[in-house]
């Protein structure tokens, strides 16, 4: 996510850690389920894209 540019607030309202960082606890705001979504969804299609070539068929 990091790579991909996901904000550190949202990174880690995602993954449910707190933030302890003053500024950001004080002056920062929880991302609505819609923009959390648009971050995210584009780093795990892309998770996706790089492990499906890689499956193990049955």
């Amino acid at each position: 996510m990091l790579q991909m540019d996901v904000p550190f607030e949202a990174r880690c309202q995602y993954v449910g850690h707190d933030i302890e960082h003053v500024n950001v606890a004080t002056y920062g705001k929880k991302f609505s389920t819609d923009k959390l979504g648009g971050l995210v969804i584009p780093v795990q299609r892309r998770l996706l894209a790089e492990i499906r070539p890689h499956k193990i068929k049955n």
